[in-house]
């Protein structure tokens, strides 16, 4: 298999992965409280197997001593596409499909921070109400120290009759 063909296999198995990064970012906006966590697992999951892509393409370009230039710059979006040489455009094309679904994450991205520091919000202010309660103000001298109402402080053998 040539190199230009690899490239673009390369580039069409990251680009569905950042397919999937997108619709679980889209997902963080609307899910429950509960399966954020989900969420964000599977994109770091999704994250890391872009990093593995990545280093394969980058050993891709280093072995191909002639087009190693033109192409690192197709693939990071650091050129125009009539700035390489006319058998990488389908790299530069696929490559650029990428960015565009990138360019679209970072919208949603910070949509989706807004909403996990809103529920982080309101998870605190649950978590004061509950520890202004009465109920919590008992258990911070009874339930945590192993005391109850029905045992003295002092050991029996230190009480004076």
């Amino acid at each position: 298999m040539d190199t230009i063909t690899e490239l673009c296999e390369m580039l069409a198995k990251k680009k569905d992965i950042f397919l999937q990064y997108e619709k679980d970012t889209q997902a963080l906006l609307s899910c429950e409280v509960d399966d954020i966590e989900t969420y964000m697992k599977s994109r770091e999951r999704l994250s890391g197997e872009v990093d593995h892509i990545d280093a394969a393409l980058d050993r891709l370009a280093a072995d191909n001593a002639e087009n190693q230039t033109a192409i690192r710059q197709a693939l990071k979006n650091h050129c125009g596409r009539n700035q390489i040489p006319a058998e990488l455009w389908p790299v530069f094309d696929s490559a650029q499909q990428i960015f565009a679904v990138v360019h679209r994450i970072r919208q949603i991205e910070s949509r989706a921070e807004e909403r996990i520091k809103f529920e982080q919000g309101i998870l605190l202010e649950k978590i004061k109400k509950l520890n202004r309660s009465t109920t919590a103000q008992a258990s911070k001298f009874y339930g945590t120290a192993g005391i109850s109402s029905q045992t003295s402080f002092f050991p029996l053998s230190y009480k004076k009759a």
